[in-house]
């Protein structure tokens, strides 16, 4: 269990998310379900995702770990910088 462990978890609400949660994070730690577009953990994949399905797979772990990271600086270089709805300055 951790000491710093957080008030609250968003999950898209799998049933396995909760036991998970408890066992790792404590009783104390509230279990907040909301639909994948407002988690924002959910939302940094999905760029991933769009690109992973057509492929059906890419074989070996080495090519799926370029792709991710080459999928992450894209999306870094591109995008402007926000964080919690504050514009970064690049």
């Amino acid at each position: 269990m951790y000491e710093d462990a957080p008030e609250k978890v968003a999950t898209d609400g799998l049933a396995s998310y909760l036991r998970a949660i408890e066992e790792e994070l404590g009783q104390d730690t509230q279990h907040e379900v909301r639909p994948c577009t407002a988690n924002p953990v959910e939302q940094s994949h999905r760029r991933i995702k769009h690109r992973y399905y057509p492929t059906l797979g890419f074989g070996e772990f080495e090519a799926a770990q370029r792709f991710c990271r080459a999928v992450d600086e894209m999306g870094n270089f591109l995008r402007p910088q926000t964080r919690m709805a504050e514009f970064m300055s690049l």
